[in-house]
């Protein structure tokens, strides 16, 4: 029914509680400090209300001064809960950081290893056959009143062939491999 956390996932929520309990731990005492409002009343002022408002305004500025000395020692409870959090899910994350790029190398080396290198006479039989049939492709799309070249006619010298080969399976490979997207850090 419940499906365990990942481990990776619940070290980045440790992060981020982390983090914000030390932001917390700077505004919320910069925050409580900064409300006096309730503190300026003057005796005067005090004097002129009734019994149970000077008694109720007493209690609120009672509350605000117990308030205010106790916000700096919290701020600091938080920030260091804070930084324990940090402390425990940094070197987590950077340990499985470690591991996922070991794992990744050693998956790149053995697709390395599974590539068979190819001969001469391969990669020209795969060129040709790449060739010929871009060839097919050409006369399919060419209008019918106009004959279409081929890679191996007598009219063209090597280097042009060879360019003309080399272009079409560059465009091939991008057809069939489109360039990668940027690596996610």
């Amino acid at each position: 029914m419940f499906q365990t956390p990942d481990p990776q996932s619940y070290s980045r929520f440790l992060a981020s509680i982390g983090l914000f309990l030390c932001i917390a731990g700077f505004l919320a005492p910069g925050l409580v400090l900064r409300e006096t409002s309730v503190l300026r009343i003057n005796k005067v002022d005090l004097h002129e209300l009734t019994p149970v408002a000077r008694g109720e305004i007493e209690r609120r500025q009672r509350v605000s001064r117990d308030v205010g000395k106790v916000a700096p020692f919290g701020g600091l409870v938080l920030l260091v809960l804070g930084v324990v959090l940090l402390g425990y899910a940094g070197p987590r994350l950077r340990h499985q950081e470690r591991t996922e790029q070991e794992r990744l190398s050693t998956e790149l080396d053995k697709l390395k290893r599974d590539i068979t290198p190819q001969t001469a006479e391969d990669r020209r039989a795969r060129l040709e056959a790449e060739v010929s049939e871009a060839g097919d492709h050409e006369a399919d799309r060419a209008p019918s009143g106009q004959p279409t070249p081929r890679p191996g006619s007598a009219s063209r010298s090597p280097i042009e062939q060879y360019a003309d080969v080399e272009r079409r399976v560059l465009g091939r490979l991008a057809e069939m491999a489109p360039p990668p997207l940027p690596a996610r850090v």
